[in-house]
């Protein structure tokens, strides 16, 4: 992570790492008690508290903000292991929050659905994806114009990033994501991002120590 700060730091590009928290930590009351959790001190919370006192890298672990929100809004679907819109913004807006100081909440939202019927990645796999088509899409409207940010973010990360670029594009004019097995060196010096968005979904987080993406 320093290395990959370091190269992006030549380039004029500030990284920040975003960590989704798994999904079956953020809705643990529908976990059953048969499965034994070992501690409550997850992957994505040591990370956070290592990279803390030990580097000058922000990390953005929305653990606390998305359960509280899960109590008024969906922050993922039911049927899909990712976060819905919902999610994602209350993800973007720690972010906000990390660099600028300001953000927004999800009340300053109008929150409206798109859909709905939307089967995910759980009912596709457990093949019960005809009769639990009840998942509900939203979208978001509302973003405040004073927060409008005159830069270029680039996204390198897994399949979260989706709905991330999405928010992002309610408030940035230069939007991109790369998913990080492609990524390389070279988006950066193409795209000149202000900002670089390291992500990973908190059950891959090892994705952060195994891709040495500042040498490709």
């Amino acid at each position: 992570m320093m290395e990959l700060d370091q190269e992006l730091n030549k380039r004029g590009a500030k990284l920040y790492l975003l960590v989704y928290p798994n999904k079956e930590q953020i809705y643990s009351q529908y976990m059953p008690d048969t499965i034994y959790r070992h501690s409550e001190y997850s992957k994505g919370r040591q990370l956070h508290d290592f990279l803390t006192q030990y580097t000058n890298i922000p990390m953005i672990y929305p653990y606390e903000e998305l359960e509280e929100t899960s109590k008024n809004y969906p922050v993922f679907y039911k049927a899909d292991t990712h976060a819905n819109r919902i999610g994602a913004f209350v993800a973007f807006q720690e972010f906000m929050k990390e660099r600028y100081g300001e953000n927004q909440t999800i009340n300053d939202m109008s929150v409206n659905v798109k859909y709905e019927g939307f089967s995910g990645d759980l009912a596709v796999l457990t093949k019960v994806n005809a009769t639990k088509e009840r998942d509900t899409v939203y979208t978001l409207d509302g973003a405040d114009p004073n927060l409008w940010k005159d830069e270029t973010i680039l996204f390198v990360g897994d399949s979260f990033t989706g709905y991330l670029s999405n928010i992002a594009e309610m408030y940035y004019p230069r939007v991109h994501r790369i998913d990080s097995i492609l990524f390389t060196m070279e988006y950066v010096d193409v795209l000149k991002p202000d900002i670089v968005i390291y992500e990973a979904g908190e059950r891959r987080i090892e994705y952060f120590e195994t891709e040495d993406l500042y040498s490709k």
